[in-house]
């Protein structure tokens, strides 16, 4: 069984760097929670900003630490990338991606005509000049950011070109730092800003949480109850705050990016605060 307080709730949202896993191990009770939502007849979602893979392998990932999921429960960042190309550009329409191969391989997918920011990941530039004579394509509409670890300057020139030239600025994941051990990790909210700086463009389109995007559609397309909905997560400005701006329920999760300190200092408070998912489980 699960805690009296989590029995109110018919549809469970669930972050995963952080609340389900760190670096890809499942934490404490987590599985265990999990299975138990499905033996009761809960519906499970998986809402993350980590914009590195397509839903399929996110998939993968759950399967390995034993958890069985459908791939339209899976709301990931590159997945709200193919939604907004598809949503403001007709198919075929070229987009500049910097990216790992699963935001690549998505957009792809969707129909759409990628210049892979990867293709650059080996250019380095010696001179200005080699910046005046970078080449971009003209019909370049969109520049979508996700995050890589190649990330480089010839990356971060060819985006700000095309951004310069007219094309608009799109991520899934806004997060400027994940949480590994007792350090926060750099994360794509870094390469936007680089972006935003270097083009001279503030403007941008953050599809990611606490943007409410993904939650809104997928609300009306499973038809859930808003009453009935709670939202999991470890970053108080993103996952807590997604729940707020669409008035559902909040669990904040002490395994990830927030201490005992750090989400007192927000001006709105999580409606639960657990150290463990283990507290969940009776």
């Amino acid at each position: 069984m699960i805690i009296p307080e989590m029995m109110q709730y018919d549809s469970f949202f669930f972050d995963l760097d952080g609340v389900v896993w760190e670096a890809e191990s499942a934490l404490p009770g987590t599985v265990d929670f999990i299975n138990r939502l499905h033996a009761l007849g809960k519906k499970v979602y998986y809402i993350s900003n980590n914009a590195s893979r397509k839903r399929k392998d996110f998939i993968k990932a759950l399967n390995e630490i034993g958890i069985q999921a459908e791939l339209d429960t899976i709301l990931c960042a590159a997945y709200s990338c193919s939604l907004y190309l598809h949503q403001n550009y007709p198919l075929n329409t070229k987009v500049f991606v910097i990216g790992r191969e699963g935001l690549i391989d998505e957009i792809k997918e969707a129909g759409y005509e990628v210049i892979d920011g990867n293709s650059y990941k080996n250019t380095v530039f010696a001179a200005h000049r080699d910046f005046l004579e970078l080449e971009v394509d003209p019909d370049v509409k969109a520049v979508i950011a996700g995050f890589t670890f190649d990330f480089n300057y010839t990356m971060l020139s060819y985006g700000s070109k095309c951004i310069q030239s007219g094309a608009k600025l799109a991520t899934g994941n806004y997060d400027h730092y994940d949480r590994f051990g007792k350090y926060n990790a750099p994360s794509c909210g870094c390469i936007v800003d680089a972006l935003r700086c270097a083009s001279g463009v503030q403007e941008f389109e953050n599809l990611g949480k606490p943007n409410t995007y993904l939650l809104e559609m997928i609300c009306r397309r499973d038809r859930l109850d808003m009453g009935k909905i709670v939202v999991f997560g470890d970053k108080m400005a993103t996952d807590i705050k997604l729940a707020k701006n669409y008035s559902a329920a909040s669990v904040l999760m002490m395994t990830g990016a927030e201490t005992r300190e750090s989400y007192k200092k927000y001006d709105f408070e999580p409606d639960y605060v657990y150290d463990s998912m283990e507290e969940l489980l009776i």
